[in-house]
Order: C-alpha cells, then structure tokens, then sequence
C-alpha cells in the first residue's frame, strides 16, 4: 500500500475520533469497523458484494475502515 495513502487513512481516522469525542454525548461509544479486503474481497464478487454490504449494515458501525 502506497505509503501516503495509509499515514492519509490514519490520520482521517484519527480526525473523525477526535471529532467524536467531541460531542455532548455522555457515555457515547464509537463503532469502528476495520476490514482488510486485501485477500477478503474475492468470494462476494459474484453477488456484487450483496452479503458484505448487509453483513456491514448488521454491524451498524459508526466508522468502516
């Protein structure tokens, strides 16, 4: 993975929990959900990725990385 594209995705991710924590929120808590698609992605291509997606809207993450 191209060096500047990580340290960009870290600091996105980085920048979107700081402004969480920024909320007026007691108690809140933060849904991240990290999938490497590296070697993950070859099985859903026959149903146009249909199962991750909802698999994705079971999590109901508040990130996806």
């Amino acid at each position: 993975m191209n060096k500047k594209l990580l340290y960009m995705s870290v600091a996105a991710i980085f920048a979107a929990l700081l402004f969480m924590s920024c909320s007026k929120q007691e108690n809140a808590n933060l849904r991240l959900l990290y999938w490497n698609i590296q070697n993950g992605m070859w099985d859903g291509q026959n149903d146009n990725y249909d199962r991750f997606v909802n698999w994705v809207k079971e999590q109901d993450p508040d990130i996806c990385v």
